[in-house]
């Protein structure tokens, strides 16, 4: 079921000649982003800086090891989309994880929380960024 005409990758803020590194992506990802004639870099998860990580998790503790491996890998303005299985998906992704809890756990330590969206039928994302007084 789409729920937004508006095409994933300019959801997830996706420019032409933007650098995004993508961990623990599902199995279709690139298709999903419908990027058609934009050009962006993607760039390996353990190195160079990236405009915006994506993050696929299941578990708090997944999360929590993989944010710590993205923060210091984005640009200061950039951002790191975290996504989770949204509950109508635990039938056949197990997963812990909450929206809840990634907000509560990225305020603590350094980032805000500034968009939700629908990522797909099975996942839904939220988009942490620096606050400006640390950029």
């Amino acid at each position: 079921m789409a729920y937004s005409s508006t095409p994933l990758y300019k959801k997830l803020g996706i420019k032409p000649g933007s650098r995004v590194s993508v961990i623990n992506s599902p199995n279709g990802y690139k298709s999903w982003l419908q990027l058609g004639s934009v050009n962006c870099d993607f760039v390996p998860s353990t190195t160079l800086k990236a405009d915006i990580v994506h993050i696929f998790a299941k578990t708090q503790a997944e999360f929590a090891s993989e944010l710590h491996a993205a923060k210091p890998r984005i640009f200061p303005a950039g951002a790191i989309w975290v996504s989770w299985p949204k509950n109508s998906a635990r039938s056949t992704i197990k997963s812990s994880l909450t929206e809840n809890a990634i907000r509560d756990y990225a305020l603590t330590h350094g980032l805000v929380d500034v968009k939700v969206a629908s990522i797909n039928d099975a996942w839904s994302g939220l988009k942490l960024i620096y606050r400006l007084k640390d950029r």
